[in-house]
């Protein structure tokens, strides 16, 4: 029998990681894994490969609460709601490497 040790789950596609023990399993893969990303005034995905700063954002989530925190100065954080009803947030296309996909604007 094989047995999960650890896994990582990345909230924010290209922020640092959340070590986990478990994880649910939803529809869209594992819970809370890469449901969020940030995209330029284009709508393209940025990530650490061109913005290396990057590195230095972690992310937690306690609750329903996602919070994305710079890991040299932690009290600048911004917190978000983990679980939210999208319906009612603007769609905007966005560019993820060569794939154009849908996305709402939070």
């Amino acid at each position: 029998m094989l047995t999960l040790s650890e896994i990582h789950i990345y909230p924010v596609k290209s922020l640092g990681g959340i070590a986990r023990t478990e994880s649910r399993i939803t529809p869209l893969g594992l819970e809370h894994d890469r449901r969020f990303m940030l995209v330029d005034e284009t709508g393209r995905f940025v990530s650490q490969r061109e913005i290396p700063a990057m590195t230095q954002l972690g992310t937690a989530i306690e609750g329903n609460t996602l919070t994305i925190f710079h890991r040299q100065k932690p009290s600048e954080k911004v917190m978000l709601p983990a679980h939210m009803d999208d319906r009612d947030l603007e769609k905007l296309r966005v560019q993820v490497w060569s794939a154009k996909c849908a996305a709402r604007l939070l």
